[in-house]
């Protein structure tokens, strides 16, 4: 219920109806994939239970048991298959082999894409270009430090805003230019390792 409280209400039942007319589905499905197979296996157990027991007023209830177990084993097989198909092998292993990344990442771009390559390359060096954008900033903001309270972190923006009233350039700490966006600490490489040696230095 919890889950179902984060989506629209009729996510399921369009998903659903998609993936009954092979059309392409929200990677958010495969949370739903997980929760209805839970379901089913927890409702198909219950029925078992109920028949183990051998009581005749409980036949009612069994058959609604085991109704709601195949309901929610087939919605989860519905959704699982057309999630698979927007993912096929070859197109994963292709991805993996052209941008050197884990299979979790190919597949999760190919079920973004539809199970389009082209498309998901696009989104692969997009999220990878992102990622990078964000290591460069947080080694900017790691030089420029803390405000004098010693809490908060020194406004980047600001910097660059204040610098450029002043006259003093780009906004530049140590000559690392904190102020934007480039590639201003190639010879670092991804060194978010390296966070608990400069904030002890």
């Amino acid at each position: 219920r919890a889950l179902r409280k984060q989506v629209h209400r009729n996510f399921v039942t369009l998903a659903l109806a998609q993936a009954e007319m092979n059309n392409a589905i929200p990677p958010l499905c495969a949370v739903f994939v997980r929760l209805f197979l839970l379901q089913g296996v927890a409702n198909r157990i219950l029925s078992h239970r109920q028949n183990g027991a051998g009581d005749d007023d409980d036949g009612a209830a069994t058959t609604t048991t085991t109704s709601a177990s195949e309901e929610g084993l087939s919605r989860a097989r519905l959704l699982c298959q057309r999630l698979r198909s927007s993912s096929p092998p070859d197109s994963v292993e292709a991805l993996c082999r052209a941008y050197i990344v884990e299979p979790s990442a190919a597949i999760a771009a190919l079920r973004r894409a539809n199970g389009d390559p082209d498309t998901a390359g696009n989104f692969i060096t997009t999220e990878r270009d992102e990622e990078g954008r964000a290591a460069r900033k947080r080694r900017r903001q790691r030089r420029a430090g803390r405000c004098a309270n010693g809490v908060d972190f020194v406004d980047l923006d600001l910097v660059v805003a204040l610098s450029g009233m002043l006259g003093y350039g780009d906004g530049s700490v140590g000559g690392g230019g904190i102020g934007d966006d480039g590639d201003d600490d190639d010879d670092c490489g991804d060194c978010d390792d390296d966070d608990d040696d400069d904030d002890g230095g």
